[in-house]
């Protein structure tokens, strides 16, 4: 299995079959936290949804951000999806604060930035965590506030990404013949590396049978060997009988022995055209250290 899944349950993962694509939740709130501080803020009101995932990032962006000099004014944890969010919105203006930082499906994302909108608080930097890295989120941003023009000029994001990456131009030009515009956000580019790499696996063990084919999935990762960036790079170059590792969308895939990768961490920020752009990284040992 390939997972994106980030709940600290699988930090310390011991089973041979289990593959996390991502750093685990608890890096992404620490990563999040050090690329607020980078940005220079350090007074900030977190608005974060009640649902696993995004509590799973909260608590660790909480604990990093307060050991690292930061102040949180507010720590206002909502339901998802419901009409109003004014009352949390009108407290947040009421302190002042440096940033918003928010994590919440897109759904109630669009009600956040709307009642932001309405109360006149546009304009306050906000940094997204994680789950703000779909395509649905921006949308729902843009459409709540008018445009990606309108949140270009305080919205970023911030996640375990890489900011440019060998094998994302060829993703970038399948995505658009299928799609006709836009790009591939980073939980479409892990998905479909985790694909590529066992399918990678399966033709270096010349077997579909999962316990044969997941031994060389580590084999075909990694940094040594002829480096490829798709799947007919990666055929070619294993059946010329040579040793490779995939350079994927999302870049290498160095797999701990927990079965998951130090990535680094890159804040983002998001242009008037709905795309993103890197405005600063955090290397892997920055960030990962602790494990």
């Amino acid at each position: 299995m390939m997972s994106a899944a980030g709940t600290p349950a699988l930090d310390r993962n011991t089973n041979s079959y289990f593959f996390r694509e991502t750093q685990p939740d608890s890096l992404a709130g620490t990563g999040v936290a050090a690329s607020v501080l980078a940005k220079g803020y350090k007074r900030v009101v977190m608005i974060f949804d009640s649902s696993g995932t995004s509590q799973s990032d909260a608590g660790p962006f909480l604990a990093a951000f307060k050991a690292k000099g930061g102040t949180v004014l507010a720590n206002e944890v909502i339901q998802p999806d419901q009409p109003s969010y004014r009352t949390e919105i009108a407290k947040m203006a009421s302190l002042h604060p440096q940033a918003l930082v928010t994590e919440t499906d897109p759904q109630t994302a669009g009600t956040v930035f709307s009642d932001m909108k309405q109360l006149g608080v546009l304009g306050l930097p906000v940094i997204g965590g994680p789950e703000a890295d779909t395509a649905q989120y921006v949308q729902a941003l843009a459409q709540a506030v008018g445009g990606y023009k309108v949140a270009s000029k305080w919205f970023y994001e911030a996640y375990s990404s890489n900011a440019t990456t060998p094998g994302f131009p060829f993703l970038q030009s399948v995505f658009t013949k299928l799609y006709g515009k836009g790009q591939p956000n980073p939980g479409n580019r892990i998905n479909y590396d985790g694909m590529i790499m066992m399918a990678l696996a399966m033709v270096a063990a010349k077997s579909t049978v999962p316990s044969v084919y997941v031994k060389y999935i580590t084999r075909i990762s990694g940094h040594t060997g002829t480096r490829v960036t798709n799947y007919a790079q990666g055929v070619a170059a294993l059946r010329a009988g040579k040793k490779i590792y995939y350079d994927g969308a999302e870049g290498v895939y160095n797999f701990n022995k927990y079965l998951w990768p130090s990535e680094p961490f890159v804040l983002w920020g998001l242009d008037a055209h709905g795309a993103v752009h890197p405005v600063l990284t955090l290397s892997a040992s920055q960030v990962s250290g602790s494990y």
